[in-house]
């Protein structure tokens, strides 16, 4: 086999010659270099079929160290990649020309794939690894309003989605449907999808790895308004009187594990269902009295440690000999049993809620009135506003909060939710209870 230094040596003549690499293997094909005229060198791969020699560029010769090229070396690998193949019983040029034509094409589907129904599909995706919560019902959302309605979007280039497709879909809920203020919500969807394909397609990390390119050159639903009219501030709040009332109903007017978790939303403190709802057993310290929430879980992604109150722990004891069998306190029903693997979804809760607004004729209220409601009246047992806050674990964006005050708040949240404990004792038990409450100062 030659050296770097004896390929050096070959000599240019009048015109292209080749030298060959001399083996003792037959049927294999052989290494061969081109000289030309003017000295410059070429590694080839020589071969023949049906006694026609065949000969496929490797590379040029590295002739020195700041020259650009292969080395022997390199070239000798590539070409005893190429002899496999001749090994194979392939033309070795035939069969690197059609994997060539293959990439092309498959760079051509790439290059005309992205419909419309693989960028959702890519940005429900991207919301699960990223870890939202609400991917499944941005999915469900997009099937009922946008991809059910309007069929023949599916397979329309998400590049060619015009203007005028957006509106249709929006238009048919808001003239047709009359559903308003969700419009916006699926507007909002179906903008982020549109950046979210746009970002895929011009991040130069994807841009070697990203399965489909969408092409986009615009986001279609920027051009339409958001219906600001439609947006109504949440202003629900239960009163006093309506925590007696449906305390005293939930026994009857609820299921036993639907019931249970409405009430230790309220004595938790409203702390967000979704996170309640995918906390198993094991996150709740029975030693310590706390429910131990990951970044994982939380929507601000910081850990969130919430103190377990007499309530709390008065509903999880009742909580035992119904699902400690199951993975989730709040374990979803299948069949007339338990899924001992998975946890209610948030919405039969909803649900629930709507029925029993319904059938009692009580002012309707959904989960997220169940937060506002506690901090409402969190405030009125006299508990801080920075206390509230830390206790539904909301997001504090000020420089100190955010990147130097690392402390827990353990205690203050402990004594924050016990004195919660007594004031909501105090409505869904008024004849039994004569005792007044503790007051923390609002400083």
């Amino acid at each position: 086999m030659w050296t770097d230094k004896e390929i050096k040596a070959f000599k240019p003549r009048d015109k292209i010659y080749f030298e060959t690499e001399k083996t003792k293997q037959r049927g294999a094909g052989r290494f061969a270099v081109e000289i030309s005229p003017n000295g410059s060198k070429h590694f080839y791969f020589q071969y023949y079929v049906n006694g026609k020699r065949k000969h496929i560029l490797v590379g040029r010769f590295k002739e020195t160290a700041s020259s650009s090229g292969i080395t022997s070396k390199r070239g000798r690998t590539i070409a005893g990649e190429y002899s496999e193949l001749y090994r194979q019983g392939h033309d070795v040029k035939v069969y690197l020309d059609a994997e060539e034509a293959k990439k092309a094409e498959a760079d051509r589907a790439k290059a005309e794939a992205g419909s419309f129904q693989e960028l959702l599909g890519s940005y429900v995706a991207q919301m699960k690894a990223d870890g939202k919560r609400t991917y499944n019902d941005v999915e469900k959302e997009f099937v009922r309003y946008v991809t059910g309605p309007f069929p023949y979007l599916k397979l329309k280039k998400a590049k060619d989605v015009t203007v005028l497709d957006m509106k249709l879909v929006l238009s048919r809920m808001i003239n047709d449907l009359g559903i308003t203020t969700q419009s916006n919500r699926v507007r909002s969807y179906l903008h982020a999808a549109f950046q979210h394909g746009l970002k895929q397609d011009n991040n130069p990390r994807n841009f070697l790895e990203a399965n489909v390119a969408f092409n986009l050159e615009m986001n279609p639903v920027s051009a339409i308004p958001r219906q600001q009219d439609y947006e109504r501030v949440g202003e629900r709040f239960l009163s006093e009187d309506e925590i007696t009332e449906l305390w005293g109903d939930i026994q009857i007017e609820f299921g036993p594990l639907v019931g249970r978790l409405l009430k230790m939303l309220f004595a938790l403190g409203g702390q967000r269902p979704n996170e309640v709802l995918a906390c198993p057993w094991a996150y709740y310290d029975f030693d310590r009295r706390v429910l131990e929430l990951p970044g994982s879980l939380t929507k601000n992604k910081r850990p969130h440690t919430v103190p377990l109150n007499d309530l709390a722990m008065s509903i999880l004891n009742e909580l035992k000999p119904l699902t400690a069998h199951c993975k989730y306190p709040f374990a979803a029903a299948i069949g007339s049993g338990l899924n001992v693997e998975k946890p209610i979804v948030s919405n039969s809760l909803n649900r629930a809620i709507a029925r029993y607004c319904d059938k009692k004729g009580f002012e309707k209220f959904v989960t997220r009135d169940v937060r506002r409601t506690v901090k409402t009246h969190m405030g009125k047992a006299g508990l801080s506003k920075t206390i509230r806050d830390r206790l539904q674990n909301h997001a504090l964006n000020d420089v100190s909060s955010k990147h130097y005050d690392k402390y827990d708040y353990l205690v203050e949240k402990k004594e924050a939710l016990d004195v919660w404990n007594q004031y909501l004792e105090l409505l869904i038990n008024p004849k039994d209870n004569v005792i007044s409450i503790g007051i923390v100062s609002n400083d």
